[in-house]
């Protein structure tokens, strides 16, 4: 499986989800990842078989919940 993080995909989650974008409702990445930190991790949890997706008007997503920054370094 892969995962297409460019173009409007990468400006859609390190615009909104880098640390200190400060989107009201938009969880953040851990401070000390790097662009390329948060893209890896995005597509490692993407393609992963056992993670869930769903939809939500009309829009497939998601959801991802990170259990503690440490856990992912």
């Amino acid at each position: 499986m892969s995962c297409d993080l460019t173009g409007h995909r990468k400006d859609h989650i390190l615009n909104r989800h880098k640390f200190g974008a400060g989107k009201p409702g938009k969880t953040e990445f851990p401070a000390h990842w790097s662009d390329a930190d948060i893209l890896r991790h995005v597509s490692d949890v993407a393609t992963d078989p056992k993670s869930t997706w769903g939809s939500e008007s009309g829009i497939r997503l998601m959801r991802l919940a990170f259990e503690t920054a440490s856990r992912y370094g």
